[in-house]
């Protein structure tokens, strides 16, 4: 099962039950306003960079519970898009 939103184990308590719409949108303002709350990501770049490291697609921010599917399907085309790459490079 693919996750909605980049997590640890300790970050994902503090998350518990919100949405990924609000999760997203803590840590875009933790990206702002400097005052950690989830995890050391303290810039948008940060961020961002590290969303595509774990092939989360770019239009998370809009994404609520309704495009699932959408964003499952979006992180597949991601994720083989990266092994192919690293195969590519052996």
């Amino acid at each position: 099962m693919a996750n909605y939103v980049y997590v640890q184990q300790e970050i994902n308590i503090k998350v518990g039950k919100r949405s990924p719409a609000d999760y997203i949108g803590q840590i875009r303002e933790q990206c702002q306003s400097g005052k950690l709350a989830f995890g050391g990501i303290d810039t948008l770049p940060d961020f961002e960079a590290n969303l595509v490291a774990n092939c989360i697609p770019v239009n998370i921010y809009e994404m609520t519970l309704e495009d699932y599917d959408e964003f499952l399907g979006a992180r597949r085309i991601l994720m083989a898009r990266k092994i192919k790459c690293f195969y590519q490079n052996l």
